[in-house]
């Protein structure tokens, strides 16, 4: 920032220089066209006696790019200076601009000073100085500076949101370090920090190693918390953060965060481990020392174009580890399968995709956060799919349509329970023509087969292998119907779905692991078969019959809904209630959604009973952005049918703008069936170009084990170009 001005003014300098030694030449000027400056000026003046060229009167000056503008501009041939005085400017070739009373600079850049110095930076970001001195040996030196990233008014006695302010600011070129002496944080020009001294690398330079900023806490289960990251630049492609953690009740817990990226892919982990007992949520501590630790990782390559591998870990030493030290990052997606609540997975995977073609691998191994004994939790190695699409041309004008063939197989290990091998062949066929008045036939056929290897220390199945072969084939038409009525595009599409297949298929000998909770709903009403996954199949006839619905108009405006019901030839036990495919006739399926542009959306799924037209299950969400209201509605509810005693709940986050800086938070999570709120909070903040300022009051009334209900207070800010932080927070 500093340096630059200095460096430009110096360049300036020794343009002038070369410039003036051409005009005293006679003939054509030997230095280059890139060397030139061209300096516009109302007066030209040549004081021979003092060896000065002077330039006086709105002087501006172009070089490589670059702009000086002043009243005056001196170069002093003998002393082989440069002066620019009064209003001076200096507009790098980015826009960027610079400002000074008064600089001066020797053209070998080693010495020169700026009166009055203040620069105007990416971003918006404002650097002011009352001094700035320039040394090339050991760097730049700011007197009274001050800066901020707020936008800075021109009216008397305004101020910035923030600013930082300080006696003296050092740009040390050895330790490539800038440095602060007795600086405050000021908000809205009052001071609300002092720091005796502090210092972060050079924003110009590469990446440096040092503290960060510390992060404060209190919480009743363990009483005072002091967090001190320490940033290890390793390398240009590797870093390193260590963060001990420092609590009044318990022992320190020391985290760990890595990364590196290489050039295919990348790394990153992050962890933390400690010595101690158990505690509760009152901070009371029971049983033996023992060490308590988590690890969330992840890694993706490119192997070439269309093949890539990668991994992904999640674990933790105990079920309530993340509860007592109030550890995030659970769940996140760390590669190409997710995890389900209260669950970690660790998986290995490689991936390929072309055109034609798609195959993923994996090896997986979960972790149940809710008490379970781990030898129940399967490890999956391996889970392989492989696919091949194939185009069958034409015959006579017809479209022969596309084949895909497909293989999977899953390898389910438990040490108490059943495990399990399945091998899957599939072939499917499916074309589409048009005919009539415009009806749309799609004729399909599916043969698979399955192998399966079972064993069960349970004894709840017998050791042995399975085989089946399925088969289904049959035909999906609709008739779609347009039609522009005044300001709206009509669209209703009648389809009908009808085809047979194998049945008996679900046998006892065969246990369900990969279709435990499924249902058959408006998003699956037209398949031909039902069933999700491998191990269940809907056999015998089964038939489909429904339509999809729309009209749009405006620019994003639109309503569209699905309304249909399902059948079957035969019924089957093996799919429960909540499959709405345990009986010959399905409950009505349905959804519908209105899109106003971005001020509202609302979209929900229905299953209506089919012989009183009972809502059995609805989701509903709405989204709304109007005016200074911003909030997003969630509403779910399954009658005892579908559920256990039933299930019903909402949620709901939003904010109310009161003017263009401030505004309300509110968000609740809330277990209607149970009368609990899951989670609530509450809270203000103020926002503007530069800053936000957040202070939120949150509860949950949820108890796992000894991990009880809490409360919190949390005060958050964020800087621009500065950072975020955190204060205090409360259980």
């Amino acid at each position: 920032m500093v340096s630059n001005f200095f460096r430009y003014a110096a360049a300036f300098g020794a343009a002038f220089s070369m410039s003036n030694a051409a005009l005293a030449q006679t003939g054509t000027p030997t230095i280059s066209q890139e060397q030139r400056v061209y300096i516009n000026a109302e007066r030209l003046i040549e004081d021979r006696d003092n060896e000065q060229v002077i330039y006086e009167g709105n002087v501006l000056a172009r070089f490589e790019g670059r702009s000086l503008r002043a009243d005056r501009v001196i170069y002093d041939r003998k002393e082989r200076l440069v002066r620019a005085q009064g209003n001076v400017e200096i507009i790098d070739d980015d826009g960027q601009s610079r400002f000074a009373d008064e600089i001066q600079v020797n053209e070998n850049l080693k010495d020169g000073y700026a009166l009055n110095f203040s620069s105007r930076l990416e971003g918006g970001a404002v650097a002011t100085a009352a001094a700035a001195i320039h040394n090339q040996e050991t760097g730049n030196t700011l007197e009274q500076m001050a800066y901020t990233a707020c936008p800075v008014c021109a009216e008397p006695g305004s101020e910035p949101t923030w600013s930082i302010k300080a006696k003296r600011a050092v740009q040390n070129k050895q330790t490539q370090m800038i440095s602060y002496q007795h600086a405050f944080l000021n908000i809205k020009g009052v001071p609300v920090m002092y720091i005796p001294y502090f210092a972060h690398p050079d924003p110009s330079t590469e990446k440096r190693s040092g503290l960060l900023a510390p992060d404060f806490g209190l919480s009743q289960k363990t009483g005072l918390a002091y967090e001190q990251p320490y940033y290890w630049a390793i390398s240009p492609s590797s870093e390193l953060t260590v963060s001990p953690t420092f609590y009044q009740n318990v022992n320190p817990l020391l985290g760990l965060k890595y990364k590196k990226r290489f050039w295919s892919g990348y790394v990153s982990a992050e962890g933390a481990f400690t010595n101690d007992k158990y505690f509760d949520s009152d901070g009371e501590k029971y049983g033996e020392d023992t060490w308590h630790s988590h690890l969330f990782a992840q890694g993706l390559f490119e192997i070439n174009k269309d093949w890539k591998w990668g991994f992904g870990t999640e674990a933790q030493s105990d079920d309530l580890y993340d509860l007592r030290y109030d550890i995030d990052g659970q769940y996140q997606t760390r590669g190409i399968y997710a995890s389900q609540s209260r669950s970690l997975l660790t998986q290995l995977y490689t991936q390929g995709q072309t055109e034609t073609m798609y195959t993923e691998a994996g090896i997986l191994r979960f972790q149940k956060l809710t008490g379970v004994d781990p030898a129940t939790t399967p490890i999956v190695m391996p889970t392989i799919f492989a696919e091949k699409n194939f185009g069958l041309g034409e015959w006579k004008n017809i479209d022969l349509g596309n084949i895909s063939v497909a293989a999977s197989t899953a390898v389910v290990k438990r040490d108490l329970g059943v495990s399990s091998t399945r091998v899957t062949a599939d072939t499917n066929w499916r074309t589409r023509s048009v005919f009539g008045p415009g009806l749309v036939l799609e004729p399909f056929a599916e043969i698979r087969g399955d192998f399966y290897d079972i064993s069960d220390t349970y004894d709840v199945y017998e050791e042995s292998t399975y085989s089946r072969g399925l088969g289904l084939a049959g035909a999906q038409i609709s008739f779609p119907l347009t039609r522009r009525a005044g300001l709206f595009d009509i669209i209703i599409e009648p389809t009908a779905m009808a085809a047979w297949g194998t049945s008996g298929a679900n046998g006892d000998e065969i246990p369900n692991e990969d279709s435990l909770s499924f249902e058959a709903d408006e998003s699956t009403l037209f398949k031909p078969n039902g069933a999700s996954n491998y191990d269940l199949w809907e056999g015998g006839g089964r038939y489909s019959l429904g339509f999809n619905a729309a009209a749009r108009w405006g620019k994003n405006n639109s309503i569209n809904g699905v309304f249909g019901q399902r059948w079957s030839d035969e019924e089957d036990s093996s799919f429960n209630e909540l499959t709405n495919l345990s009986e010959k006739e399905s409950d009505y399926v349905a959804s519908a959604a209105l899109n106003l542009g971005t001020a509202f959306n609302l979209s929900t799924r229905l299953r209506i009973d089919k012989e009183n037209f009972d809502l059995k299950r609805i989701d509903a969400r709405a989204t709304v952005d109007y005016w200074r209201i911003k909030n997003t509605f969630q509403y779910f509810r399954l009658d005892e049918t579908l559920a256990v005693g039933g299930e019903e709940g909402f949620a709901s986050l939003g904010t109310l703008k009161i003017n263009d800086n401030w505004g309300l938070i509110a968000g609740i999570d809330r277990n209607i069936a149970d009368e609990l709120n899951i989670r609530q909070s509450y809270g203000v903040y103020f926002k503007d170009d530069c800053s936000l300022f957040q202070l939120t009051y949150e509860r949950t009334q949820t108890l796992d084990r000894t991990i009880g209900p809490s409360e919190s207070i949390n005060f958050s800010f964020a800087l621009q170009s500065l950072g975020n932080a955190g204060s205090n927070q409360f259980d």
